[in-house]
């Protein structure tokens, strides 16, 4: 299972929220139990959120861990037990 630093987010969050992007997508790849090996995407609206979650979903053993809507407080969100923000519109 992956496990994000809060140092790691503040970057994610800042490097985001810099290139224009809306929504920021930890995935974890479940394949590798004992490892680390998971990664992040980022969406810029809620099309795009779509589309990512679709490739997410069609790889095998992948799985979304959290979803961080970058217009809401880091913090805020950091401190809930799974931040999960997707687009109104968006059932996963």
């Amino acid at each position: 299972m992956i496990f994000i630093k809060k140092e790691e987010l503040q970057e994610l969050f800042k490097n985001g929220i810099e290139k224009g992007h809306k929504y920021l997508i930890i995935v974890d790849d479940t394949f590798d139990y004992l490892g680390d090996s998971g990664y992040h995407v980022y969406a810029n609206n809620s099309d795009e959120f779509q589309n990512k979650i679709n490739e997410i979903n069609g790889i095998g053993m992948q799985k979304i861990m959290e979803i961080y809507d970058l217009s809401m407080d880091m913090g805020t969100q950091w401190n809930e037990k799974r931040a999960w923000h997707p687009p109104n519109n968006i059932s996963i």
